[in-house]
């Protein structure tokens, strides 16, 4: 990968936890209309993050065997409108994490896609809540070329889907929509 596409997906990375910690703040902050018994529990979250795991199959992905680790995740508590310094369920240092995450790749095709849960206090619904849209500005060609990204909630789950392609391959947009389509299949089959 040459510089200048590398600092685009830094820049565009950076771009992502700047709207992930937006996304959070209008939840924490703008959102409470649901029932606590309309939620997830935090339970069902890590059980079906487990199911999901073990047997959700992409067609031509492998799963990383590194990304099926627990990850504790540490962040400077001014990032998060000084709510909380762990992404965990009561902001201390311990596995019940708030966010899970598995990375799948495709040798053929040289994509790399993403799947993160993300467990919200409160339900926001069950939508697709963002569809990455680059520009048409030619300063977005590599970033638009190289990565595809959505994110879904089901109540008080996000479920974000990305692919980053390597090499000189594209992120194709129909691609993210078969994956994502076999997310949701999954989630309303598993998720009640």
């Amino acid at each position: 990968m040459n510089k200048k596409k590398m600092k685009a997906v830094i820049i565009y990375s950076i771009l992502i936890v700047l709207l992930c910690v937006g996304i959070w703040y209008v939840i924490q902050n703008h959102i409470n209309t649901s029932k606590k018994s309309e939620n997830v529990s935090y339970e069902e979250f890590g059980a079906t993050f487990n199911k999901f795991r073990d047997e959700m199959v992409f067609e031509g992905f492998e799963i990383v065997p590194e990304s099926l680790g627990t990850s504790v995740i540490y962040i400077d508590k001014e990032l998060s409108f000084e709510t909380r310094e762990f992404m965990t369920i009561d902001d201390t240092y311990s596995v019940d994490t708030t966010q899970k995450s598995l990375e799948y790749y495709n040798e053929q095709e040289k994509i790399v896609l993403t799947v993160d849960f993300i467990y919200l206090p409160e339900a926001v619904g069950k939508d697709m809540v963002y569809w990455y849209n680059p520009s048409n500005a030619s300063v977005n060609d590599i970033i638009r070329n190289t990565y595809a990204e959505n994110m879904l909630s089901y109540k008080n789950v996000l479920i974000k889907i990305g692919m980053i392609a390597i090499a000189d391959k594209n992120a194709d947009d129909r691609k993210l929509a078969e994956t994502t389509k076999q997310v949701v299949e999954f989630i309303n089959a598993n998720l009640k």
